[in-house]
C-alpha cells in the first residue's frame, strides 16, 4: 500500500538536541528507498516541513518506519497521512468514468 505522509518540525526546534540525527536519518531514507519502501521524500516549498510517500505491507508496516526514522522526534506528533490508490486502481477508475460519458 502506499501512504503520503505530511509532516512538520516540532517547533521551536532546538538544534543542540539534533545532533547527527539528519545524516542518520539520510542513510535510513536511503536504505528504504534501496529496499523500494520509500517512493519519494522532499521538503514543501515555504514550509518547515516534509513529505513522504511510502510503499509498505500496510498501516504497521507505516508505523514501524516512521518511527524507525532518526528524526521522528522532530517531525510533528501529529502527520497528516493519506492512503494512496495503485495505478492498477487508477486506470481502473479512468475506464470506468470514460464509459459512463459513453452512455
Amino acid at each position: 500500500m502506499r501512504f503520503l505522509v505530511i509532516a512538520g518540525s516540532v517547533e521551536p526546534l532546538d538544534l543542540s538536541a539534533v545532533g547527527d540525527a539528519p545524516v542518520r536519518s539520510n542513510r535510513y531514507r536511503d536504505r528504504l528507498t534501496e529496499e523500494g519502501k520509500l517512493v519519494l521524500h522532499s521538503h514543501i516549498a515555504g514550509h518547515r516541513a516534509h513529505m513522504w510517500i511510502f510503499d509498505v505491507s500496510g498501516v504497521d508496516e507505516l508505523d514501524q518506519v516512521l518511527a524507525e526514522d532518526p528524526m521522528s522526534g522532530f517531525f510533528s506528533g501529529s502527520p497528516t497521512i493519506y492512503a494512496l490508490t495503485s495505478p492498477e486502481r487508477m486506470a481502473e477508475r479512468a475506464r470506468a468514468f470514460g464509459h459512463a460519458h459513453d452512455a
